[in-house]
């Protein structure tokens, strides 16, 4: 599966806008907390906090629809060579398989991979991201590490 992925700018920035979006998400909330235990109330802050949490989705909805839209170029290429493969088979092979059961698998093989890269990818990041933060954050001690 892996020698399949590719690094692209693409893929780069779309992982660093969702560990910008992640970063926002986590650090907002802190800063609403501060700001309300401080007692630091000032009216014209109030506007600062729907931007940052505008922002934060912006940043999140940016990074999922780059690697999403290399998650689908890489579905692209491997459907193009697939059915070259399969334009390159005899006759017979057809005749001995059954046509709908090589395509479905075909078609489940290259969704798996589209997931794969979508999905997975960007939330193992994610649960990286945030476990560092969180524990930096939390343990500062493990700063060292």
């Amino acid at each position: 599966m892996l020698k399949f992925m590719r690094i692209s700018k693409r893929m780069i920035l779309g992982v660093v806008c969702s560990i910008a979006g992640s970063t926002l998400s986590f650090f907002v909330p802190l800063l609403i907390k501060d700001f309300i235990d401080n007692k630091k109330f000032d009216l014209s802050l109030l506007y600062v906090f729907p931007f940052l949490f505008a922002a934060q989705f912006i940043l999140c909805a940016i990074g999922g629809l780059l690697i999403s839209t290399e998650a689908d170029l890489h579905v692209a290429e491997l459907r193009i060579q697939a059915m070259d493969i399969i334009f390159e088979k005899d006759m017979l092979f057809f005749d001995n398989e059954n046509s709908g059961e090589i395509a479905s698998g075909i078609v489940y093989d290259i969704s798996l991979v589209r997931n794969f890269v979508a999905a997975v990818i960007s939330f193992f990041f994610f649960l990286v991201f945030h476990f560092r933060v969180l524990s930096i954050y939390c343990f500062p001690s493990l700063l060292l590490l």
